[in-house]
């Protein structure tokens, strides 16, 4: 009972988040399952990333420390890769 009760919870609050998000949620999503199935069909790299309704998203590379990511703004979109490790590691990891 207790369990049904938190998914009811759960469900009201995501219902609500997505009304507050209105259409540029679902419009995000809509992009961001258009871009991974194209990206999947080039590489696995975001093999494991589903769509959002956030404005970027983000890939490990499979080396810690190394994400590849994808932002999307009104006029313009970024991609890029973060390295997050000191910069001797990332000496290594680059070269």
């Amino acid at each position: 009972r207790e369990y049904i009760t938190g998914v009811r919870e759960k469900e009201e609050r995501e219902r609500i988040d997505r009304a507050e998000r209105g259409p540029r949620g679902q419009l995000l999503r809509d992009y961001w399952t258009d871009l991974l199935g194209l990206a999947r069909s080039q590489t696995n790299l975001f093999g494991g990333v589903s769509p959002s309704e956030d404005n970027w998203i983000m890939s490990g590379s499979g080396i810690t420390g190394l994400h590849y990511y994808f932002i999307v703004r009104k006029h313009d979109v970024t991609v890029g890769f973060h390295m997050e490790s000191v910069k001797k590691r990332n000496k290594v990891a680059f070269d």
